[in-house]
């Protein structure tokens, strides 16, 4: 779980804008997955999407996130 000092600051401060097209996903109200390369903004565009999650009252122990490389097929 979180640390409570994680789930009381719900804002995420980065210089860099979203796309347009990361805004969609940010905002967007059903289940998704995101697929793209490497400096696309992916970890960006999850943690605005997850405190957007967060912050319209979505409980943290239903929010899942799976991550995986290549190199993790090989093992």
């Amino acid at each position: 779980h979180p640390s409570p000092k994680l789930l009381q600051k719900r804002e995420y401060n980065n210089k860099k804008e979203l796309s347009p097209l990361q805004q969609r996903v940010v905002s967007f109200e059903k289940e998704l997955l995101v697929v793209s390369g490497p400096g696309t903004g992916k970890t960006l565009c999850l943690v605005n999407r997850v405190l957007a999650l967060l912050n319209s009252g979505v409980s943290s122990d239903s929010i899942l996130i799976l991550c995986s490389r290549e190199a993790v097929y090989y093992y």
